[in-house]
Order: structure tokens, then sequence, then C-alpha cells
């Protein structure tokens, strides 16, 4: 890989968490908190650094990989560059819902499911929620990545 690309793929995780740091009194709205968040900088520092070590995972056993892939099938435009983000996006979710499936099966066999149950509404908006910062994570980081590595290159399409 020529240096414009690892360049890329190295500042997504950093572009994950300035975007999750900077974005996160949406993300506490969007989970039915309202007023002053008490700490500003701590739940948002916190939460930005979780979604960077995400995006570091996604871009290094996701993003790569899935690169390496789209390359060989043609050019990379900036719509598939950007429809790539949104699905990698979304693998921390799918890891999640597998994560919850997982252990919804073990209370059902142990029968504790009763102890363990969320109101639905609350579960799937959960994932939704989930989904929409996935997705805008995904779109953001495939659009930078595609503008540092690939814009103006033989492979952009």
């Amino acid at each position: 890989m020529n240096r414009r690309i690892v360049a890329a793929f190295a500042i997504v995780p950093a572009v994950v968490f300035v975007v999750a740091r900077l974005g996160f009194p949406i993300v506490w709205y969007m989970s039915g908190n309202s007023g002053q968040i008490i700490s500003p900088p701590d739940p948002a520092t916190s939460f930005g650094a979780l979604t960077g070590i995400v995006g570091l995972l996604v871009t290094l056993f996701g993003a790569v990989p899935t690169f390496v892939w789209m390359k060989k099938r043609g050019p990379l435009s900036l719509s598939r560059t950007i429809g790539a983000g949104i699905v990698l996006g979304n693998t921390p979710m799918v890891a999640i819902a597998a994560g919850a499936l997982y252990f919804t099966i073990l209370h059902i066999i142990g029968g504790t499911i009763s102890q363990h149950l969320s109101p639905p509404l609350d579960v799937v908006t959960g994932f939704l929620r989930i989904s929409v910062i996935g997705s805008v994570l995904g779109a953001i980081s495939a659009f930078v990545f595609w503008l540092v590595g690939i814009r103006g290159t033989d492979i952009s399409g």
C-alpha cells in the first residue's frame, strides 16, 4: 500500500474520536437525557475514546480487508467508499446484537429471562440509535479516508 492509503487508514480512528467527541451532546439527547450534562468533558471524552478504539478495530479488521477487496473489483468511487463505511460503521451494532442474543438465550435456558427483560420499544430504539451513530461515523470516516487516500489517484472512480 502506498503512503497516502496508509495515512488515510491511520487518520480514521482519530476522525472517529473527534466526531464522536464533538457529537456527544447529540448522542446525549438521543439517549433520552435532558438538561445540562453534569461534567461535559468527562463523558464526551470517554465516549470519543471508546468510539475511537472501536474505530481502530473496525479499521484494522474491517476497512483494510474491504479496501483490498473493493480495489480488486474496480475503481473506488466516493459513493462506493461511503457505502462501505456505513456498512462497516454498523458492524459493532451487529456484534452487540449477537452478544445480546447469546445472553438472552442463556437467560431463557437458565429460566432467568424475566429478571432481564427490557421494554421492546426501548430495545428497538436503542438499536436504532446505535445504528444511526454507526452509520454517521462510518460515512464520515469513509469520506475522510477517500479524500486523503483515494481522491485524485488512479484507483478513484
